[in-house]
């Protein structure tokens, strides 16, 4: 199915296969572009006919130089949007210095003192009762 909103020298195109109507080369770049598989076209080429299809690839190969351009163009596109992307996430991050140890609290100090106390008591009870047992 061809989109609507193809110009009608494309529509011929695809129907038939004949470039003859293409304006310039500006007007088959945007062609092969607009359905390209890999031009972001891919969805158009895919509800194509199968004729259809085969008259748009058969065109790609009678003109290499403006399908590469138009592969060359969307690549590009999309590199560009890509890097925009990661400038945008860059500017984003937050830097900060990592500190080396956090800071503690006086309570935490407190509880970590009580916990290792009662581990010493725990381990004297268990010593105690070991040395009792081998009669020590």
């Amino acid at each position: 199915m061809i989109p609507n909103n193809f110009a009608a020298n494309w529509r011929r195109a695809i129907e038939s296969g004949d470039a003859s109507g293409f304006m310039d080369r500006e007007d088959l770049v945007g062609f092969f572009t607009a359905t390209g598989a890999n031009t972001g076209g891919y969805d158009t080429f895919m509800k194509l006919t199968d004729d259809e299809k085969d008259h748009v690839v058969e065109m790609r190969s009678h003109y290499p130089a403006e399908s590469l351009e138009a592969a060359t163009r969307a690549h590009a596109k999309r590199s560009e949007a890509a890097q925009a992307v990661i400038a945008r996430n860059k500017a984003n991050l937050v830097t900060t210095p990592a500190a080396s140890e956090p800071p503690k609290s006086v309570s935490w100090e407190k509880a970590i003192a009580k916990t290792n106390a009662s581990f010493g008591m725990m381990a004297a009870d268990i010593y105690a009762r070991r040395n009792k047992a081998r009669g020590v």
